[in-house]
């Protein structure tokens, strides 16, 4: 009788219903370019495109040889990734991670810039204070949860998923400082009502980060999943290399192409969603 039970214990467990495990940036949430005008310096960065010839790129890759000054490049298997696929400087892991917080870094960080400010490093003054505020962007948790705004066909697909009765969690690489001020902010209300308290996961309390395996071995853990239990929306095709590779079901945003279509038809496929037209 005992090995009978296991055996239909077993079976239960393999056929329990999938849940939806989503990531937060680039995914559910991306910066308001309004707003990143207003803290950045419309006036300041149009005449660095004029007179300087830089871009947002010159400006990302002043900020992170600056964070990379503070605590090097990461190394090992797992490297997290910008949404852009550009490795991240360590001090942003230790961040998002939670073992620094990011007003330490900010400051670390700005005190390397006006250090660096007497150098050539900077092309002008002007991006000088672009990078000045771009890193405050960055790292005030804040103006990051500000600067943030639901990306709309998303969160109607949770709405949808909501309504099926699908079990859905998130899974994110934030620092919790800035996580409790997004959950805070009016802008992304709907989607943490959609989420329960206790289905939000991030980097910056258990101490990793996507795209680590032991940060999905301890989301599997903490809600007794089974990895194809899972399905994993992340627009990081690291992340989603590393789920897949554990056995969880893959869905990849692909944010520059707004493949909202072909992400609910993914979830059609799998049985989640209903079969009819997005709106």
């Amino acid at each position: 009788r005992i090995h009978h039970f296991f055996i239909l214990f077993s079976a239960v467990q393999l056929t329990a219903a999938p849940c939806v495990v989503w990531d937060l940036g680039y995914t559910l949430v991306r910066p308001s370019t309004s707003v990143l005008k207003d803290f950045i310096g419309t006036g300041d960065y149009l005449f660095y495109t004029l007179f300087d010839g830089g871009s947002s790129d010159d400006l990302q890759k002043k900020v992170f040889e600056i964070l990379e000054s503070l605590e090097g490049c990461q190394s090992g298997d797992y490297i997290a990734c910008t949404h852009t696929g550009i490795p991240m400087p360590q001090a942003l892991i230790s961040w998002q991670s939670g073992a620094r917080t990011g007003t330490d870094i900010l400051e670390a960080a700005q005190a390397r810039a006006e250090e660096w400010r007497a150098t050539d490093f900077f092309a002008s003054s002007r991006e000088y204070r672009l990078v000045h505020n771009a890193l405050k962007i960055m790292l005030d948790p804040e103006i990051l949860a500000q600067s943030m705004k639901p990306i709309k066909k998303m969160v109607k697909i949770m709405q949808e998923l909501a309504d099926t009765g699908v079990e859905q969690h998130i899974l994110s690489n934030w620092d919790p400082v800035s996580f409790e001020n997004l959950i805070e902010s009016s802008q992304c209300s709907e989607i943490f009502e959609i989420v329960a308290p206790s289905h939000r996961m991030i980097s910056g309390a258990c101490g990793i980060t996507k795209p680590h395996a032991t940060i999905y071995q301890q989301f599997c853990t903490m809600h007794e999943k089974l990895p194809e239990e899972c399905i994993i929306i992340d627009d990081q095709a690291e992340n989603c290399a590393t789920a897949e590779s554990l056995g969880m079901k893959v869905i990849r945003v692909n944010y520059r192409e707004k493949n909202y279509r072909e992400i609910k038809d993914q979830l059609q496929t799998f049985g989640l969603l209903p079969k009819k037209d997005l709106q």
